[in-house]
């Protein structure tokens, strides 16, 4: 009797000891769940007068200061340099041709090919050689004169610089320009080179006429 009361009274010290350790892990084991979760705070409410919308943030690539700033810069079109030349010389083309020659020829002259127009300027820039140019232009005049198959040139005009002749007038006769090739054939040199340009019109007999022999000999 007195033994199986110990053994009652073990088994009750056993499950109040059981009971003890049950009601003391409980709460543990609640702290480790809690230990693991993730708390979200609600926020408080906030009425909609007090409401600030959001503005929205552009990015924006720094700028380098402003000493390093440069405009951009614009280049005129380059301009070729015959263009340049063409210009140039079409300028000073018609300021010669209105200084020296006559209003009725001035169109002709203008409507002259460039290594034309190049050679008359040439003509017109170079030095005089006084006594050559005046000889020569005498002996040009006189020519004129005395050969019978130039009568059908109008001469208006005759100027000799340094070792060239210009001549330029009317021709009533084609062949008459033919015949002042010939003629002036006596003042050739290896280096002379004549240019006779016939401005007759189609058609016609009569017309204008420019002359230009340089590279004469000279005695």
């Amino acid at each position: 009797m007195q033994g199986i009361m110990r053994y009652s009274g073990c088994v009750l010290v056993g499950i109040a000891i059981g009971y003890g350790l049950a009601q003391w892990q409980q709460p543990v084991l609640l702290m480790s769940d809690a230990e693991h979760q993730v708390s979200v705070p609600v926020p408080a409410a906030v009425s909609s007068d007090s409401v600030v919308p959001s503005t929205e943030t552009i990015a924006v690539s720094p700028q380098p200061p402003a000493e390093t700033q440069h405009q951009p810069i614009v280049e005129s079109p380059a301009v070729s340099e015959p263009a340049r030349q063409q210009s140039t010389l079409d300028e000073n083309w018609l300021a010669i041709v209105e200084q020296q020659y006559p209003k009725r020829l001035q169109q002709d002259l203008s409507a002259f090919p460039d290594p034309v127009k190049q050679q008359m300027q040439a003509f017109q820039q170079t030095e005089v050689d006084a006594d050559w140019a005046q000889a020569t232009e005498q002996q040009v005049q006189d020519l004129l004169v005395t050969q019978p198959e130039l009568k059908f040139l109008q001469v208006e005009r005759v100027q000799c610089r340094q070792n060239a002749c210009e001549m330029y007038g009317t021709s009533l006769n084609p062949a008459a320009l033919d015949a002042l090739d010939r003629q002036l054939r006596k003042f050739h040199s290896n280096n002379t080179n004549m240019m006779i340009m016939d401005l007759t019109k189609p058609g016609s007999e009569l017309g204008n006429f420019y002359l230009l022999l340089s590279g004469m000999k000279k005695d």
